[in-house]
């Protein structure tokens, strides 16, 4: 069954700001992420109940919440994590 994705405020203001060739990319990622959004590959290892995909220079960071995935930010690849560390 899939997953329903959530985006917060801060989500939804920084993929407005991509490149639309970036959010093409990205929307075939999250379709992917309803049907398998806890995968091993995807979780961030300093903070456990946190996920990440990778898209080009980006991040998406998430959370899996019952039957609905949390989309927290989009991050630089250089940016750091320091406020999903567990």
């Amino acid at each position: 069954m899939p997953h329903t994705l959530v985006p917060s405020k801060l989500f939804l203001a920084k993929l407005w700001k991509l490149d639309k060739s970036i959010v093409v990319e990205l929307e075939k990622k999250l379709e992917n992420l309803k049907n398998n959004p806890v995968s091993s590959e995807h979780r961030m290892h300093h903070a456990h109940d946190y996920f990440r995909v990778y898209l080009r220079n980006f991040r998406v960071i998430y959370k899996v919440e019952g039957d609905r995935v949390i989309l927290f930010d989009i991050l630089k690849r250089k940016e750091g994590y320091g406020k999903f560390r567990g």
